[in-house]
């Protein structure tokens, strides 16, 4: 189990709670908080092991410590219309749509901890957000099933394992950037990461997908909802290649390097 709990984090101390809730008593509380810091073992992990405390007893108390609503899920029904920015970042995240109404999602997560992470990227796709928490055996049949239902982004190649691919074979075959990118630009690696990036942008809804050269490589970034939103740096390696296979797509002048 990921680490849950970051003291930093916490709204009210967990073993605070657990104590006035009659669940753990203070002497007992004190000898699994110093197992945890000895063994640097997450609490939560030791007190479900160890404690005999049922899971939705335990993360009822971490919710409350992170001020956010515990939920067993027993009342959860998939949302509808989701967006495709919605169903990528929850993707992408591990949280669990719980629903989306007048602008704002509401998301479940057993992870608490990673929430403040989540917020910044939801309130980035034009969103305002609330969250439950819950216990991680509760979330993840639903989230499976989640992750299921939208495998069809997952089936695709990565694209850092494409660019990472290229990397090496160009290393390999030694090619540099005096080779003529003409011999590079139709390798299946490079019809791949451009095929990735254009698919990625449509799933995600982007009116348009800009790339640009930068001192490393090239930049990729996709405008959503009239917003520019960086998605990938490619490496130098592959980054020439593509750039002209999306000029020869575009039926360009691959030779005109300024103001194609």
């Amino acid at each position: 189990m990921a680490k849950l709990i970051k003291t930093s984090l916490l709204r009210r101390p967990l073993d605070i709670i657990l104590e006035n809730r009659k669940i753990l008593d203070r002497n007992s509380l004190n000898v699994f908080m110093a197992k945890s810091e000895k063994n640097s073992i997450p609490l939560e992990d030791i007190l479900v092991a160890e404690a005999n405390i049922p899971e939705d007893t335990l993360y009822s108390a971490i919710a409350d410590s992170f001020s956010f609503p515990f939920t067993d899920l027993s009342d959860f029904q998939k949302p509808e219309e989701l967006g495709s920015q919605v169903i990528s970042l929850c993707t992408r995240l591990g949280l669990l749509p719980f629903s989306l109404i007048d602008g704002v999602l509401t998301l479940v997560t057993s992870q608490p901890a990673r929430i403040r992470e989540a917020e910044s990227q939801i309130s980035g796709i034009g969103l305002r957000s609330k969250f439950l928490v819950t216990s991680p055996t509760k979330i993840a049949p639903f989230l499976e099933s989640f992750r299921s239902e939208h495998s069809e982004e997952s089936d695709m190649p990565d694209i850092n394992e494409i660019t990472m691919s290229f990397e090496i074979n160009s290393q390999r075959d030694g090619i540099s950037k005096s080779v003529d990118i003409g011999e590079t630009l139709n390798q299946p690696s490079i019809i791949q990461l451009v095929n990735q990036i254009l698919v990625l942008g449509v799933r995600q809804g982007a009116s348009d997908i800009h790339v640009e050269a930068i001192e490393k490589g090239a930049r990729v970034r996709f405008r959503l909802d009239g917003v520019l939103a960086h998605r990938l740096d490619v490496p130098s390696a592959p980054a020439s290649a593509l750039i002209s296979r999306i000029m020869v797509m575009a039926s360009l002048d691959i030779t005109e390097r300024t103001m194609p």
